[in-house]
Order: structure tokens, then sequence, then C-alpha cells
């Protein structure tokens, strides 16, 4: 069973590693091939993960469920996205175009990252809202003697 701190040290993880995956994605393939639909199509969503990793942080750290709530329905439209376009790569490769295997094997593997990373935004949302809420500066607590 994975505790609520590994979680939250899982939510912190995916979100930096997703915005080192969306600043070399920008770099390698949206910046050289400005040009083209290509990048026209994968910009928004990549501002869009950057953003969404930066709320991410703030909101385990801060406690901001909502915050978290942001992330996880993002990765659930991303993963939307990406399953239509997957359909659309299948039907190229059924077609007889087999150079779109590839594309289409990597649109799978990044539904199933998306979908991890949605997992993961779950269990960290669960990990904050179990936590009790931090003492204010010069609250009392009361505690029984006996």
């Amino acid at each position: 069973m994975i505790t609520h701190k590994l979680y939250k040290l899982l939510c912190y993880l995916t979100a930096v590693l997703n915005i080192f995956l969306v600043i070399q994605i920008m770099f390698r393939v949206i910046i050289p091939v400005r040009s083209t639909g290509l990048a026209d199509i994968l910009f928004p969503p990549c501002m869009g993960n950057l953003g969404l990793a930066a709320i991410l942080i703030i909101g385990v750290a801060k406690r901001m469920p909502s915050f978290i709530k942001l992330f996880r329905i993002f990765m659930f439209i991303q993963m939307a996205f990406l399953l239509l376009i997957s359909v659309y790569f299948f039907r190229l490769v059924i077609h007889g175009q087999e150079e779109m295997r590839v594309p289409a094997n990597g649109t799978l593997m990044l539904i199933a990252l998306f979908g991890i990373e949605a997992l993961i935004a779950s269990g960290g949302l669960q990990a904050v809202l179990s936590e009790p809420p931090p003492f204010e500066e010069g609250a009392v607590v009361f505690q029984r003697l006996a």
C-alpha cells in the first residue's frame, strides 16, 4: 500500500518530469517544424502541460485539492484527445501506410503515461484530503487529562 507521503512525492516527481518532457518536446519537435500544422496542434497542449504541472506542484505543496482536480481533469481530456489521434493513426495503418505504426504506438504509450499521471494525481488528492488542517498560530488545543 502506498502511503500518503509517497503519493505526494510521486506528484512532485510527475510534475517535474512532465515539465522536462514538455520542454524537450518543444525544443526538439515544435520549434524545428514551426511552419507545419503539427506545431499548431502540439503547442497549446504543451503550454497547458507546463502550466498545469506547476499548478500540481502548488496544489500539493499548499494543500489545494481544487488545483489537483484541475490537473487530473486535464490529464483525462488529454487522454481522450490522444485516443482520437490514435484512432486516426490506426485508420491510416489499416489503409496501407505502414510507416504510421510508430506514431500510433507512440500515442498509445502517451495515453498510458497520462493515465498513470492521472492515477498519481488521484492518490495525491486523497493524500491532501486526508491530512488534518494545520494549526494556526495562537490556536488552543484541549486534551483530556484522564
